[in-house]
């Protein structure tokens, strides 16, 4: 892997000195870790997975799935609201089996804490 030298830091530093820096800017290259990709980290999902994840249809089913836990998180208790967001999460994960993306057994519907939780726990962040 290529690693920037003190020098290249300053260099870069120097060019873009002065120059505003929308907050979308900054999120996006703190994500990309300046276009390095590190061993074992996913990137982006590929062109299929985000079409299919962008269907009309997962947002039904997606909506459904809510429906059937009531809004609920399946883990705490706590109720889908303005501040607090329901999100779906998947029990084996798409990337292991594609074909289980839209099974209703392999979805549980958690609010964003404790899917953030259950990742970090297992050392999987953004997954």
């Amino acid at each position: 892997m290529y690693e920037r030298t003190e020098q290249h830091r300053k260099q870069v530093s120097k060019r873009f000195k002065g120059i505003p820096k929308t907050l979308q800017h900054r999120l996006n290259l703190s994500k990309s870790s300046f276009g390095i990709v590190r061993k074992g980290h996913r990137k982006c999902k590929t062109p299929l997975e985000t079409r299919l994840r962008n269907s009309v249809a997962y947002r039904e089913f997606r909506n459904r799935m809510k429906a059937r836990d009531n809004y609920t998180c399946q883990n705490c208790g706590v109720k889908q609201s303005a501040t607090q967001k329901i999100i779906m999460h998947h029990i084996i994960p798409s990337r292991e089996r594609f074909d289980l993306l839209t099974s209703e057994s392999n979805v549980i519907i958690w609010c964003v804490s404790c899917h953030s939780a259950h990742h970090n726990t297992k050392g999987k962040k953004n997954v």
